[in-house]
């Protein structure tokens, strides 16, 4: 992870639940939740790349599952 002075944290739903909480589902795969995921990295890529936004901050990201 690289240094950032805000960190933004995502939580997707990304797999399908197993039998219990500790477990998931390889084989049901959420695309839209991909697709959002791909979203906020663009969009923080986007925000980076414009100092006009905000000047001086590097906004990072963490993304759970």
């Amino acid at each position: 992870m690289e240094d950032a002075d805000i960190t933004i944290t995502g939580i997707f739903d990304l797999h399908g639940h197993g039998q219990d909480q500790y477990e998931c589902k390889l084989s049901q795969f959420h695309t839209a939740s991909l697709q959002n995921l791909e979203a906020m990295h663009f969009a923080i890529d986007q925000i980076n790349a414009n100092q006009e936004i905000l000047p001086g901050l590097k906004i990072g990201s963490i993304a759970l599952n």
